[in-house]
């Protein structure tokens, strides 16, 4: 069974996808969010290790319904699989 996590990283994918691919979807999606860099969809993207944790970056909550309102998504549509 996927995890949200897993969930909310393949729902990103579609939505770099849905904003021009993979470059620049990723320069969209983190203007969209009011991010001078694409770092924070990246380290999302990636799994990057947290440094003071050392977990893996995931999307939070706030993160994914933020994400949700700002590409035109239903509220949840983060949280479940295979409802594009």
């Amino acid at each position: 069974m996927r995890t949200i996590d897993d969930i909310r990283l393949a729902n990103l994918e579609t939505l770099i996808t849905e904003q021009g691919g993979d470059s620049g979807g990723v320069t969209r999606l983190a203007e969209l969010m009011g991010h001078n860099t694409s770092a924070q969809i990246s380290q999302w993207r990636n799994r990057s290790p947290n440094s003071k944790t050392g977990k893996p970056r995931t999307i939070s909550t706030a993160s994914a319904r933020k994400l949700e309102r700002l590409c035109g998504k239903r509220e949840g549509w983060m949280d479940h699989a295979d409802d594009q």
